[in-house]
């Protein structure tokens, strides 16, 4: 919506459409297929997706040279303390009026759900589920400890109106209808042979004994479960999980090379900001 809001913005500014770029800055893997494969549509109002982690360094970089006095036109009019905690824990939970539950963790959502449809509760109103530990905070792509950026994130939204004290032109903004039916994607199925798809699940349990466990998302997955399924059904392949490229590189299995080359296939190209090598010329004079 935000996204929406501003491209309508600049339009009625006078801006035009192949000159507005909006990019969306975040800690999320997630975040990143979400806008370039859309659940429910078939385009996103985001042009692109920014690693948190890649801007921290390149801004990093620049304040520690010193910070310079910039000419960037920063729109903060419609930031507020609801919006700075949205992100967090209990965000989006503590802002609905009727019962509401937060569950964040990918294992403490799959097992919620899993309770849920089982129908163990009831009289539920609004689930806010997150698949990381303090939600996006925690996110994979976030510099730092995800506590110490949750209690940064509190502080913060201290000093910024609340919504109910703020008059927002966003909420009476007429933005294009973008509700779409949202169908189910199938669930992961090993084929309709009973003995070929008990051989295929005694391979994931396998294969799970290599990976990690830790659910990184780094292999363009959201857990290794998912991954071993993945390989199984030849979806992916074993290279694809950074610890076991790593593992790889030392015995010589693979190259350097041939790792950027597969984790481009999964992200996309130009997506880790490589820098050349360069080597420097000896000065024979100096000796």
């Amino acid at each position: 919506m935000s996204a929406l809001y501003y491209r309508n913005k600049l339009k009625s500014e006078g801006y035009n459409e192949e000159d507005i770029g909006i990019f969306y800055v975040t800690p999320c893997a997630a975040k990143i297929a979400a806008v370039k494969s859309p659940v429910g549509d078939g385009s996103s109002a985001i042009n692109g997706v920014i690693n948190m982690q890649f801007i921290f360094n390149r801004m990093n970089s620049v304040l520690a040279k010193g910070l310079k006095e910039s000419s960037i036109d920063l729109r903060q009019e419609l930031l507020t303390r609801e919006g700075i905690l949205w992100s967090l824990t209990h965000g989006e939970q503590s802002n609905f009026k009727g019962r509401a539950l937060a569950v964040d963790g990918i294992h403490n959502v799959s097992e919620f759900l899993d309770k849920l449809e089982n129908e163990e509760f009831e009289n539920i109103d609004f689930l806010e589920l997150r698949a990381c530990d303090q939600s996006c905070a925690g996110g994979i792509l976030v510099n730092g400890n995800r506590f110490l950026t949750v209690e940064r994130l509190k502080n913060r939204a201290k000093y910024y109106p609340s919504l109910k004290d703020k008059s927002l032109h966003l909420l009476n903004a007429p933005i294009e209808n973008r509700l779409y039916e949202i169908n189910p994607r199938p669930i992961a199925a090993y084929g309709n042979d009973l003995g070929v798809a008990l051989e295929k699940m005694e391979k994931v349990r396998d294969l799970l004994t290599y990976f990690p466990g830790i659910d990184c998302g780094a292999c363009g997955s959201p857990s290794c479960q998912v991954l071993a399924e993945d390989v199984v059904q030849e979806r992916a392949d074993l290279t694809y999980c950074v610890f076991l490229q790593n593992d790889m590189i030392k015995r010589g299995a693979i190259s350097t090379d041939e790792v950027a080359e597969i984790n481009e296939s999964i992200w996309g190209k130009n997506k880790f900001g490589k820098t050349p090598h360069t080597t420097k010329k000896k000065n024979n004079d100096s000796k």
